[in-house]
């Protein structure tokens, strides 16, 4: 993953400054980026979508853009609508967590003849450590008869509601998240990612999938079948206890 974000970066470090990997025609702008449908996609937005038109396609087939390593590439064609400066946002969205490892910011103007031009470039790493209260929470445990879930999340509306197998779904306080936030830390479940461990010749028994989001946007994903990380059966019946009170 960090390979394929570095040559990211390196390519629309180039398409920003040469226009190596973007193409100017009139009033209009070609964005191509580097994708791999298994481990990511972009995410394209405006900031005053106003002033422009954003279509995009994925291409599957590389070779004849040049883009070498990838699995594919997604084109993003930017046109102008209507004269003044905006900011163009690509994010790149991970399958598995499904927040944004990556963020490039394009700086754009629009003439008066509706030309696109990129006058500056920003390039947004994720954090590579939790920061703030969880936002979003999944925690599925037990077997192929006894599976139970768990889950904390923010509708539409911005109403935190929490959701038990069997329980349904409820609205909670917002402190929740921040009672939900400690026990993660107390049991250190932040190092279980990337956890993925199965244990072999063992048919019955207990599997797990853990995915989590805080507020900076960093997530982590554990998954384990008869295997488990460190400190898992207390923290299991910790948050079973917080959701069944």
């Amino acid at each position: 993953m960090k390979r394929l974000l570095v040559l990211l970066a390196a390519l629309c470090l180039l398409a920003a400054a040469a226009g190596a990997d973007s193409e100017i025609t009139e009033n209009c702008i070609d964005l191509y980026l580097p994708s791999d449908p298994d481990v990511g996609s972009w995410e394209c937005t405006a900031e005053d979508e106003d002033l422009i038109g954003i279509r995009s396609n994925f291409y599957p087939d590389i070779h004849e853009l040049g883009l070498i390593g990838t699995d594919g590439a997604e084109w993003f064609h930017v046109q102008g609508r209507k004269p003044g400066t905006t900011a163009l946002r690509l994010r790149y969205i991970n399958s598995f967590t499904l927040r944004a490892d990556l963020t490039l910011v394009y700086r754009l103007t629009v003439d008066e003849k509706l030309n696109v031009f990129i006058w500056g470039f920003e390039m947004l790493e994720a954090e590579h450590s939790p920061r703030g209260e969880i936002r979003s929470f999944f925690f599925s445990v037990g077997g192929y008869e006894d599976l139970r879930t768990y889950s904390l999340r923010v509708n539409e509306a911005g109403e935190w509601r929490k959701e038990t197998d069997g329980g349904g779904e409820e609205a909670v306080p917002e402190t929740f998240s921040g009672e939900l936030t400690r026990l993660v830390e107390r049991y250190d479940a932040v190092s279980w990612n990337g956890f993925n461990e199965t244990a072999e010749g063992v048919l019955d028994g207990e599997d797990f999938v853990l995915s989590i989001v805080w507020e900076n946007e960093y997530g982590i994903h554990a998954a384990g079948s008869n295997a488990f990380p460190e400190n898992y059966s207390d923290f299991r019946q910790a948050v079973e206890r917080l959701f069944r009170d």
